[in-house]
């Protein structure tokens, strides 16, 4: 009986948790500018496109289930970017998380030095039962739709196998050339 009971209370948390992380992407999709998509991986550890990369076109906010993901300073909701900032979603072992830059101090523009070591970043992880993630450009010449796919998974009693989710969207960019209908 407790392990029905487990099964079925992991099973809706991990629904409401992919859920809220597919939410997140789609409206960084939607609002970013289309001609700055990148779609790579963090680093050569993690799976091939599991990075997404865009300037947003308008400011979007991220609540997260997690409050640390061990990858910097974090928190449990931020403002992932605001228009005109580079918001990046991706994968990190078993963390979705979301990373904006951040400048701190006074910055001297001429040196790029000076710049570099000015500059720190805001993490907050939106999930940490991500088994992989996927973007994909639908058609890349001319870049209206961004394909995802992700699955999650959580263990939650001994040796039963986990309870999984795979979600998958595809997602229309509404701005591929400008960051707003009028190009503001």
């Amino acid at each position: 009986m407790l392990y029905a009971w487990n099964s079925g209370n992991v099973k809706m948390k991990l629904t409401g948790e992919s859920r809220i992380a597919m939410l997140l992407i789609k409206k960084l999709i939607h609002s970013c500018q289309g001609s700055t998509i990148v779609i790579s991986r963090f680093n050569s550890n993690q799976p091939a496109n599991s990075y997404f990369g865009a300037v947003a076109g308008e400011t979007i906010y991220a609540t997260s289930t997690q409050q640390n993901c061990g990858c910097g300073t974090s928190s449990d909701s931020m403002t992932v970017g605001t228009k005109g900032e580079y918001v990046t979603i991706y994968q990190n072992g078993n963390y979705l998380v979301a990373k904006t830059p951040k400048l701190t101090g006074a910055v001297d523009w001429d040196d790029p030095d000076s710049i570099q070591s000015h500059v720190s970043y805001n993490y907050v992880t939106i999930s940490s039962n991500l088994d992989n993630i996927s973007f994909v450009m639908g058609d890349s010449t001319r870049g209206s739709v961004v394909h995802i796919a992700a699955r999650f998974s959580k263990h939650y009693y001994r040796n039963r196998p986990p309870a999984e989710i795979m979600l998958k969207e595809a997602v229309v960019v509404k701005h591929p050339y400008s960051s707003g209908f009028y190009a503001n």
